[in-house]
């Protein structure tokens, strides 16, 4: 008998709780800015990209930083074609 007392006392807690967790969420909401479509997107992070040249039957490379638009370093050796 307590054993049947105790499991409907948890089973209704457990429900009251659920209930309460769905019912309590917020709703969710757009900014101003956000729902006029207002917003720019930028990168975090800089582009860079390698740059390949091939002079005297040899071939190089440089790194390009386009977020900047400078050279990342000096032009290193690969190999020989």
């Amino acid at each position: 008998m307590k054993n049947k007392v105790f499991r409907g006392i948890v089973l209704a807690a457990s429900v009251a709780c659920c209930s309460l967790c769905l019912c309590a969420t917020p709703a969710v909401t757009l900014s101003a800015q956000a729902a006029s479509g207002e917003t720019t997107i930028s990168p975090q992070a800089d582009i860079k990209e390698w740059v390949f040249k091939e002079e005297s039957g040899k071939l190089w490379k440089r790194l390009w930083n386009h977020g900047t638009a400078s050279w990342e370093t000096d032009w290193i050796y690969v190999r020989d074609l």
